[in-house]
C-alpha cells in the first residue's frame, strides 16, 4: 500500500472488501463496489471578478487577459502566435459567466483548424491520454459550449482572429498525466 501511495497511481484490493486507489498523490479508500469520488465537479466563473488562479482538482489554472498587437500577428511571429493561440480564447467572444468541470459522457468540442465537432472521448484516444486521467481534465465552458478542453486547446469557435482584441490566456498545469 506504501509502495503504491508513492508511485502516485495503482489500484489494491484489500481484506474487508475495501479497495486502495492512488492517483496524482492522493490515496483514497472506497467499498470494492463504488468508484472514487471526482476530486471536483463544476465551478462558476464571473468574468466581471475573473481570478488570476484557480486550483480545480489536480490543475491549477492561471488566467490573464491580454490585448493582442498587429506586430503578433505579422508573418515573421506567425509560429510563436499559433503557439500562443493553442490556450488563448477570444476574450470578445465572452460575455456573462463561465464554468470551470470536468467531463461528461457525450461531451463535444469543435475542433480547431479542422471545423469538427468531436467527442472529447475520440480526441482523447487520438492524444493518448490515459483513461484514468482524462476524468480529471479541466473543460471551460460559455453556455454550455466546451471552448476550452486541458490537454485539447480551444475551440475553432473561440479561437482568435485577425480581428481579435483582447485574448484570456490560460496556463494549465496539470500534476500528472
Amino acid at each position: 500500500l506504501r509502495d503504491m501511495a508513492m508511485s502516485r497511481r495503482g489500484r489494491l484490493s484489500l481484506p474487508g472488501r475495501i479497495e486502495a486507489f492512488a492517483e496524482c498523490g492522493y490515496l483514497q479508500l472506497t467499498p470494492s463496489d463504488t468508484q472514487p469520488i471526482a476530486s471536483c465537479q463544476e465551478l462558476a466563473i464571473d468574468l466581471s471578478d475573473l481570478p488570476k488562479t484557480i486550483v480545480f482538482g489536480d490543475t491549477r489554472l492561471i488566467f490573464s487577459d491580454v490585448p493582442t498587437t498587429e506586430s503578433e500577428k505579422d508573418a515573421e511571429n506567425q509560429n510563436v502566435y499559433n503557439l500562443f493561440l493553442n490556450n488563448a480564447i477570444d476574450y470578445d467572444k465572452i460575455c456573462d459567466s463561465l464554468i470551470l468541470r470536468n467531463r461528461r459522457s457525450g461531451d463535444r468540442i469543435l475542433l480547431k483548424n479542422r471545423k469538427v465537432n468531436k467527442l472529447l472521448k475520440s480526441v482523447y484516444n487520438e492524444l493518448k491520454i490515459p483513461q484514468e486521467a482524462r476524468g480529471k481534465l479541466a473543460l471551460l465552458l460559455h453556455n454550455d459550449e466546451i471552448i476550452w478542453a486541458e490537454g485539447i486547446g480551444v475551440s475553432h469557435k473561440f479561437c482568435p482572429s485577425n480581428t481579435t482584441k483582447n485574448v484570456l490566456l490560460i496556463e494549465s498545469e496539470v500534476d500528472c498525466y
